[in-house]
């Protein structure tokens, strides 16, 4: 689906056994606009990041809203590897209501991502005009600024 410029693509994995677990029926969105895309991953677990790699889901993205808030049962290596855009290991962002789980966040470092969280970082904002990606850490007012135009000029 369009919206404006912006590409809105849920993403399913279709063969869901018999008996998965409620947060298995949480939605899946890719948000592409320009050279800036997010993977908004919800509440999914290791099952269905399997699935979507299966499918051969567009996984690769600039950011990544980690599953489950940081939860050991998703952020599986293979579901990192699909979703990391080829060169670019920008902002990944375990949203958290609570602290996300050690072993998934030394998971996350040792990608060589760029981690925020809401549970320290407060409000984690992007803003993007389809080249430049901004984000603000609520909490500190730290603000980065990212350029992804392939000619270079943002």
């Amino acid at each position: 689906m369009w919206i404006g410029g912006v590409s809105v693509l849920p993403l399913t994995a279709t063969d869901k056994p018999a008996g998965s677990r409620r947060n298995d029926d949480a939605l899946v969105f890719r948000v592409d606009y320009g050279a800036v895309s997010f993977l908004l991953t919800s509440d999914i677990g290791a099952e269905v990041e399997s699935r979507l790699i299966r499918a051969q889901a567009p996984l690769a993205a600039t950011v990544l809203k980690v599953a489950h808030h940081g939860a050991r049962t998703s952020s599986t290596p293979p579901f990192w590897t699909r979703s990391a855009r080829t060169g670019r290991h920008l902002g990944r962002a375990p949203k958290s209501v609570r602290s996300p789980f050690s072993d998934t966040l030394a998971r996350l470092a040792a990608t060589g991502a760029r981690i925020y969280r809401t549970d320290r970082d407060g409000a984690v904002i992007f803003e993007t005009d389809g080249f430049a990606l901004t984000v603000t850490r609520w909490a500190t007012r730290e603000v980065e600024h990212f350029c992804l135009n392939p000619d270079g000029g943002c």
